[in-house]
């Protein structure tokens, strides 16, 4: 029996959820999303919570992982999902507009990455950070949506752009993320 499954997914005012066989559908204030739940698996709705159900049959591990999807569809059409990204490096800029993200990371050309609707960019201004002893420019990206993996793939891409270097740390990286700069070369012979 699953833990995660067993609890049910509250639905908060303002959030209409539709169940289409196993598709679920919610709708809110932040958006739509829609989430393809695995076979065996069944959603209700009972009054104000969402409940996940396994059929006979169904894989072990697909009913939390379908009350992790609905909670996350939910909670992203309320609140929002973002991901911080932190531009380290002399020179390197970005620039937002909307969903298209604009990186000068040291590269002969800028780079252009183009997300969906659904997704935001924004740039923060910029900050220092102290890094092997010297500052850093930092420039910090947001990436801001409603879908919990979009948000995620997007940046990711933002990072797979310039990932960070381990010589000097330079580079494209999420904000909770450490960089290991002690890098050792070839051993002695």
């Amino acid at each position: 029996m699953s833990r995660i499954g067993r609890k049910p997914v509250p639905l908060p005012s303002g959030v209409t959820v539709d169940i289409d066989g196993r598709v679920v559908s919610a709708k809110g204030p932040k958006g739509n999303v829609a989430v393809t739940l695995p076979e065996n698996v069944t959603v209700e709705n009972d009054g104000g919570e969402l409940k996940v159900a396994p059929e006979e049959g169904a894989i072990p591990g697909a009913w939390g992982l379908s009350r992790t999807l609905v909670s996350n569809a939910v909670t992203g059409v309320t609140d929002g999902f973002k991901r911080r990204l932190l531009i380290v490096g002399v020179g390197y800029r970005a620039e937002a507009q909307g969903s298209k993200l604009t990186l000068t990371v040291g590269y002969s050309h800028p780079v252009v990455i183009e997300a969906p609707s659904t997704i935001s960019f924004s740039v923060e201004p910029n900050i220092t950070v102290s890094f092997k002893g010297s500052n850093h420019p930092t420039v910090p990206v947001v990436v801001e949506g409603a879908d919990k993996q979009l948000v995620g793939d997007y940046a990711a891409k933002v990072r797979a752009v310039r990932p960070p270097e381990p010589y000097l740390g330079k580079g494209i990286r999420y904000e909770e993320e450490r960089i290991r700069t002690d890098k050792t070369g070839k051993a002695a012979r």
